[in-house]
């Protein structure tokens, strides 16, 4: 029956489309119905369809318009799309999987919900099944949207300034309602350590908040005001984010680019929440973002080169771009310092007999790393400032273990209890545990431990990975599924007026100005339930789109295209192991502000091959 339904072209779209709506409509928990003894003798068949009927019901109208609709656009997929590969299935049940992630854990927070029945069995396979063809037809209708770029009009260059220019003028208003300034709780403790209200320390990039007692400094010296000094950050923040994304589209201009991609691309940057509702906050994220950016432009540039040599521009760009990443971000090192390393291992290896080349690929991985590093080291000096503690790489760890007190505390046994103890503290660690955030059970660690405290932690959290495997992918999947969750919504804004806390040194209320400003908050928070623009404005999307991209370059064996999304994903790696994901977008900035760019140039490159 299966093989006649896949052979027959019209009942396999009923059948691919049926699928896809109850997917998308229908209820993923098991419908309770009213008990009765007929109900309770009634065939296992007869009670899977009453379970089928009452995830749905009341939503007859909207099934059979969305069905005809996916049967239409599946269809036209069918026949406009040449280009198939049998691997994209694989990839469409792993973007399906990471999708239905939202309803175990939004409905009771363990992967156990898909599994806890018979029925909830059968309705987690129709969700994955649903969502996989979903997937799956537009894996293959974006792959076949790349091959036929070729045939696109390009459009022609119209200069940088012009850029320069037309995001300046779009991204205006976004700008004026934040004045002075919007911030949040981390550059709230940046400001009062630059201003001597709090002391130093290692939690936040020591460069950013050197460069913002700077700003206040001349706010205060020039204008008698720390909110004139605010204001000076802010300008140079948006000066250089204008010219950043200005040169973006100008590179890919001056490369070819098609109208409709290049237009695709100012759609993101004029609507996209994450972009025009964070270039008026003063948050360590955005400029850290930018500048990866700006790295992953000359990431390109390097591409550019069929025998992989370094030009001295390129030496430049990555120079300069790679220094500041490091310095505007704590983790900055661990994602550009393995790229560059790799950029240098291929020029070496494929210019062995040139020497210049050998010299130049060694400057661009050592000049970066020495600049920061004395540069990081010269303020870390002169501040006198503790290192940090190692409990920010060890989030993930302890949120695990914390889940596993939560869920399994009767269990634990006692010099297990002492060995978690002296390193997180035991008895209030299950009230501590948030599963979304891990901050409050990281808070709590001891800085004193030594290392033989920390490997008999270590030795009870690897018992506890084999005691309680389910446990561990519960706590890790649980803090992370909005990274690549499309159905979840993961937002939030700052207002100008964030900071109430010590408000006469930074802000001043303009009633009118709030009101205003409420207005773009309210429409960043629309645009996530707007058609087109909505898909445009989730940063899981974003994720996907990288998770795609990476499945298409390793098909068609392009592995050099790895390069500019190393860093990426080294990004995504980072934010897996942080504290957080939900409520915390700023995590996906470098991979908004740079995929955008990369899809355009990788179109591009398909095209001239």
């Amino acid at each position: 029956m299966i093989k006649g339904i896949l052979k027959n072209k019209i009942l396999w779209l009923f059948f691919a489309a049926a699928l896809s709506t109850y997917a998308l409509i229908a209820d993923f928990s098991i419908y309770i119905g009213e008990e009765s003894d007929i109900a309770f003798k009634q065939s296992i068949i007869l009670r899977f369809l009453e379970q089928l009927r009452g995830s749905v019901i009341g939503k007859g109208n909207i099934l059979t318009l969305l069905t005809v609709a996916l049967i239409s656009l599946y269809g036209r997929i069918d026949t406009y799309a040449q280009c198939r590969n049998r691997k994209f299935v694989i990839l469409a049940f792993l973007l399906s999987f990471c999708t239905i992630l939202y309803y175990p854990y939004s409905i009771q927070g363990s992967i156990c919900l898909m599994y806890s029945s018979r029925f909830q069995i059968v309705k987690s396979l129709i969700f994955l099944c649903g969502y996989s063809i979903l997937f799956y037809y537009g894996i293959i209708a974006l792959y076949q949207f790349i091959m036929d770029s070729r045939k696109k009009t390009i459009c022609k260059h119209k200069g940088y300034w012009r850029c320069v220019s037309i995001l300046s003028l779009l991204w205006l208003p976004h700008l004026l309602v934040k004045l002075p300034a919007a911030f949040c709780g981390d550059t709230v403790s940046q400001i009062w350590q630059a201003l001597g209200l709090e002391t130093y320390n290692a939690h936040h990039p020591l460069f950013m908040t050197w460069i913002l007692k700077i700003c206040l400094w001349i706010g205060q010296s020039a204008f008698s005001s720390n909110r004139a000094g605010a204001v000076i950050y802010f300008l140079i923040q948006a000066v250089l984010l204008i010219f950043i994304f200005s040169y973006t589209i100008y590179y890919l201009e001056m490369k070819g680019i098609s109208k409709f991609n290049r237009n695709i691309i100012w759609l993101i940057y004029a609507f996209c929440p994450f972009i025009v509702g964070y270039i008026g906050v003063i948050l360590k994220d955005v400029l850290y973002s930018a500048f990866f950016l700006l790295f992953i432009i000359f990431c390109v540039q390097y591409l550019e080169d069929k025998e992989y040599e370094i030009q001295w521009k390129t030496l430049v760009g990555l120079t300069v771009s790679g220094i500041f990443t490091v310095l505007m971000r704590n983790n900055g090192k661990e994602v550009i310092y393995p790229t560059l390393f790799v950029i240098a291992f291929i020029t070496i290896w494929k210019n062995r007999k040139v020497p210049r080349q050998c010299i130049k690929a060694i400057l661009v991985f050592t000049l970066p790393v020495v600049c920061a590093t004395l540069i990081s080291k010269g303020l870390v000096c002169y501040y006198s400032i503790v290192p940090g503690s190692i409990a920010e790489a060890l989030s993930l760890p302890f949120q695990q273990t914390a889940r596993t007190v939560y869920e399994h505390g009767e269990e634990i046994l006692v010099e297990e209890q002492e060995a978690i103890d002296v390193v997180l503290g035991y008895d209030s660690l299950a009230e501590r545990y948030n599963p979304l955030l891990s901050d409050p059970v990281k808070f709590m660690y001891n800085p004193e431990v030594g290392k033989d405290e920390l490997l008999s932690y270590a030795q009870v959290w690897l018992k506890h990975l084999v005691r309680y495997p389910r446990t561990y992918i519960d706590a890790t999947l649980h803090q992370n599924y909005p990274l690549f969750c499309i159905l979840q919504d993961n937002y939030i804004f700052y207002y100008s007026s964030t900071v109430t806390y010590k408000e006469e040194l930074l802000i001043n209320e303009y009633k009118l100005i709030e009101q205003i400003e409420a207005l773009f908050v309210s429409f960043y928070e629309l645009a996530f339930d707007i058609p087109v623009i909505g898909i445009f404005s989730r940063a899981s999307f974003y994720s996907l789109l990288l998770l795609i991209l990476t499945f298409f370059i390793l098909c068609d064996r392009d592995y050099k295209f790895l390069i500019p999304l190393l860093p990426m994903w080294m990004t995504i790696g980072i934010s897996i192991l942080g504290p957080a994901i939900m409520r915390h977008p700023r995590y996906s900035f470098p991979i908004i502000y740079s995929l955008p760019f990369f899809f355009g140039y990788y179109v591009l490159r398909k095209k001239n091959t």
